[in-house]
């Protein structure tokens, strides 16, 4: 049977048609909201790239900033600046940034605290671009089509140096284009901190002149063309970024280019800068007429005669030593120099009159007959067991001729009076019967008991006595000692003078000499052996052992000593025979200036690491002699 459509089966034809439109139409919807999401995703996807451009480019830019504020060596090859510095360093709020002349900066300007780069636009930097400006085919200025402001933000001092910039705060800034339809443009700001070096002084020069000049000078005197006798006024000028200067002159420390409250005083604040970091007061170089009324004091080893600048023609040396004192006050920012002052001396009234004067006090023949034997000596202690009795006080030659040679009038004598009672208390017997009965402990403990070993002096004009000092204090070196300077070389004892820079072993760096003391020795010296090394010194000469600090006399084959950081067994301990009526041989030793630590008071001597004069009169101070006197 054939079926024909009716009327009933069109109406159904009617409604598929309606639900095919209404279909299409819900599918076009979607297609349109995919198409929207995926032009926003391409859309922050351009934006993020635009901002990861700008930093990118942000980021190279605070590198190349950090290389020009970095030190570089410059093209002569001789020094290492930057290419950017500040004409201020010490400026409180805002660098004043300069173009260091000495190199080639096409593409950097400098104003202020702003600093403009050239450099590739963002996202331009290729390989072949890079490539063609190292080969030099294409110029810079080509190819850097962009430039961008650097701004440095904040100035960021040192915890423990305020005037050290460990580094700066820097903002920079640049606005990206984001290739969308819309040409729309991304601002990207990025902060950089670039750490800082602290910046080297460059160099020093000391100037002199007497306070009544109106100028400085270069002129310091030499040994033929003495200066003037008189008043001295030294100036420190210092080149580069100075922290302060300081001043050693006569034993005494100055600081110089700070006020009271430690604030800068001084224009040596830059690169390019030179100035005036500040001067000394005016020292006395002049000497004068000594009293008629003369009195001994005892100087460690060496005696001396109150008023000694009067004292004689010859041209007298004072070193001065100067330091320049970076911005991180470290060893390695710092440069020390060294200026001998010579000037001649005036003559004076004593100058002529020096002479062994007060003789009778205590005869010299009687000193030669003491000293003939050690049977002799030893009677002689135990006729000093009577404190007071005349004859007690025993005539010194060698530190006679050291005070006449010194323009005073008068002698020196030695008192035993002490060393006798010593011995006494220690052995229970007179020093005579002691030598007999046990000669070997006699002559530990005479050794030991000599520190006690008074100076008494008879000057002129009233020949009255006066006790100088007891005779300990004077550990010294024997004259032809090698000593190790600061720059490595090596001097002999008898050459180190006030303001020399010596090793110190123990602090592994230079210090200087404060004090150096000098004279003849009567006693036998020792010679102390240790790792294939020896070191010729008097018996009280202080050296560090595993056990603390020793005097010579006391250090044996079983004592360690402390090198440093290393340490070393002795192998002998030596004494220096000396023939009867043989000249008293010169020591010599000298007083580091440091501080009451004992690690700033070691020296070098012929390679073996002992103590200075300070820790000579420290350890004194512990010995088994001193005990008695002060009961």
């Amino acid at each position: 049977m054939i079926k024909t459509l009716g009327p009933k089966n069109n109406g159904s034809l009617s409604l598929a048609v309606i639900a095919s439109i209404t279909a299409l139409g819900i599918g076009t919807f979607y297609v349109a909201q995919s198409s929207k999401q995926t032009q926003q995703a391409v859309s922050e996807a351009m934006t993020e790239r635009a901002s990861e451009l700008g930093q990118n480019s942000n980021l190279s830019n605070l590198a190349l900033l950090r290389s020009l504020l970095s030190e570089a060596r410059t093209p002569d090859g001789v020094k290492h600046e930057p290419a950017l510095f500040p004409a201020n360093y010490f400026s409180k709020s805002v660098w004043d940034l300069q173009k260091n002349s000495v190199f080639e900066l096409k593409n950097v300007d400098a104003l202020n605290n702003l600093v403009t780069v050239r450099s590739f636009e963002p996202g331009e930097s290729t390989m072949e671009a890079a490539t063609s400006i190292f080969n030099q085919t294409m110029s810079q200025l080509n190819t850097f089509k962009d430039s961008q402001v650097l701004k440095i933000v904040s100035l960021n001092t040192h915890p423990s140096y305020p005037f050290y910039i460990s580094s700066v705060d820097v903002r920079a800034e640049r606005s990206v284009a984001i290739q969308n339809p819309n040409s729309r443009t991304r601002n990207v700001v990025t902060y950089g901190r670039i750490n800082l070096p602290a910046p080297v002084p460059q160099e020093m020069k000391l100037r002199i002149k007497n306070e009544k000049d109106s100028s400085f000078g270069d002129n310091f005197g030499t040994a033929t063309n003495p200066l003037a006798p008189g008043r001295y006024v030294i100036q420190l000028i210092g080149k580069g970024v100075v922290h302060h200067g300081e001043i050693y002159a006569n034993g005494k420390k100055l600081i110089v280019g700070l006020d009271n409250q430690g604030n800068i005083t001084h224009a040596a604040n830059s690169i390019r800068a030179e100035a005036i970091i500040g001067q000394t007061e005016a020292f006395d170089l002049t000497g004068g007429e000594g009293e008629d009324k003369e009195h001994v004091k005892k100087e460690g080893c060496a005696l001396d005669v109150e008023n000694e600048l009067s004292a004689g023609q010859a041209p007298g040396s004072v070193n001065i030593v100067a330091k320049l004192i970076g911005v991180d006050g470290s060893e390695a920012n710092r440069i020390t120099t060294i200026k001998p002052i010579i000037v001649g001396k005036v003559a004076s009234g004593l100058a002529a009159k020096g002479a062994p004067v007060c003789q009778n006090a205590c005869p010299a023949s009687a000193a030669n007959e003491i000293y003939t034997s050690d049977s002799n000596f030893a009677n002689n202690l135990d006729l000093a067991l009577t404190p007071g009795r005349h004859g007690n006080d025993t005539f010194e030659s060698e530190k006679t001729v050291e005070v006449n040679n010194k323009h005073g009038r008068g002698i020196v004598c030695s008192n035993y009076e002490l060393t006798a009672q010593a011995i006494k208390n220690r052995m229970g017997m007179s020093p005579s019967r002691a030598r007999q009965e046990n000669p070997t402990l006699y002559a530990s403990v005479l050794h030991e008991a000599l520190s006690l070993k008074q100076y008494v002096s008879y000057m002129a004009p009233g020949c009255q006595r006066e006790v100088v000092g007891l005779r300990d204090g004077c550990g010294c070196f024997e004259e032809n000692t090698k000593i190790t300077m600061a720059d490595g070389s090596e001097k002999l004892a008898s050459e180190i003078r006030s303001g020399d820079m010596v090793w110190n072993p123990k602090t592994q760096k230079g210090q200087m000499i404060k004090k150096v003391i000098a004279g003849p020795e009567q006693w036998p010296l020792l010679e102390v052996k240790s790792a294939g090394k020896s070191v010729i010194v008097t018996g009280e000469h202080p050296f560090l052992t595993k056990e603390g600090l020793k005097p010579a006399f006391q250090l044996t084959a079983s004592d360690v000593l402390i090198e440093g950081g290393e340490e070393s067994q002795i192998e002998a301990v030596n004494t220096q025979e000396r023939a009867l009526g043989e000249a008293a041989p010169e020591v010599w030793n000298f007083e580091l200036l440091g501080s009451s630590d004992n690690e700033d008071h070691y020296v070098l001597a012929n390679g073996v690491m002992t103590g200075d004069l300070y820790l000579q009169q420290k350890l004194g101070g512990k010995a088994q002699g001193r005990k008695i006197v002060s009961e």
